[in-house]
Formats: structure tokens, sequence, C-alpha cells
């Protein structure tokens, strides 16, 4: 089911570099309303444990199956009932960050890429062959100019489907 995908990855800041020995991703997480505080309360996704996680020391104060338990180390350290955010059903104040923006745009032109290319196809051939026909007719250098800049997206795209479909083979 596509909705148990959805989840939260924990990522510092610098993209390179991960937190020491945290190795799942959440379905569930507290962050504090105070930046101060460097504790999170969370629920992992592959073995639903929960844990409280110090992000400054980058060690967990605690990890266990029983939300009772995490739940007695977080008012421990003398923080409110956690109010938690869920990815299957959105996390307000959680915002994404631009990569992952560009990963899902870019992730919707790979789906969408087939569909564009068929219509995409016949339109700049029948646009080259009309700019020909304009530049023939009327000898303006501007109609070459268009002629050229549509005639080398529409031989790439002849290639491709050419490729895909078998009808071209290329030797070494």
């Amino acid at each position: 089911m596509i909705l148990e995908s959805i989840v939260f990855i924990l990522i510092k800041k610098n993209k390179y570099q991960s937190f020491k020995s945290f190795n799942c991703s959440l379905k569930k997480i507290n962050v504090p309303t105070d930046e101060k505080i460097p504790l999170i309360f969370a629920q992992c996704c592959k073995n639903n444990k929960w844990l409280v996680y110090n992000l400054q020391t980058e060690q967990y104060l605690i990890q266990t199956d029983n939300y009772e338990e995490a739940l007695n180390v977080w008012k421990w350290n003398r923080l409110k009932e956690p109010e938690f955010a869920d990815a299957i059903n959105g996390a307000k104040g959680l915002y994404k960050t631009w990569e992952s923006r560009i990963e899902d745009w870019a992730w919707t032109v790979l789906l969408w890429l087939p569909l564009l290319v068929i219509i995409a196809l016949p339109l700049l051939t029948i646009f080259t062959l009309l700019f020909a026909i304009k530049f023939y007719r009327t000898q303006k250098t501007k109609y070459v100019l268009f002629f050229i800049s549509l005639l080398i997206p529409s031989v790439f795209l002849w290639f491709l489907v050419m490729r895909f479909f078998g009808f071209s083979v290329m030797r070494p």
C-alpha cells in the first residue's frame, strides 16, 4: 500500500553527514518547540520501536517496544506530553526540504515522460517542417533559426523512439 511508504527521514543540515547509529525511518515524530532541546521522540517504521534520541550527543536515550517506557524517559527530561507528526496523515510544522521537492518534481517528470514524448514528437516534427516550408517560401533567416532549434530535439526524440522500439541498432 502506498500510504505505508510515506515516512520521515532524519538528516543533518549538512547533507553529507548522518546521525551516528541512527538507522531507521520514522512513522511518527515529536520535536520540542524549543530549539534548545536536542531530543526527539519518535516511532521507527521497520520494527515499530519507540525511541528518544539526543541529536547533540547522537545517542539513544531509549529504544523500546513499550510506548510507556519511552514516554517516561521523555517526561524525565521535563518535557510535556508529545504531539506527534504522523507521516501518513501529514506533518504540521515540519516542512519538505528543497532537495525533496526537486526529487518529487523529477519523479513526476520521469513518470510523465513517455506521454510527453508521444505528444512532443509529432508536434516537433510538424513545426519543424512548417518552418522549413516557411523559410523556403520567404527566405527569411528567422525561419531557419526556428527550424534548426526544433530540428535538434526532434531528431533526438526520433532517435530515442527508434532505439526504444528496436528499429535502429548501434554497433560498436
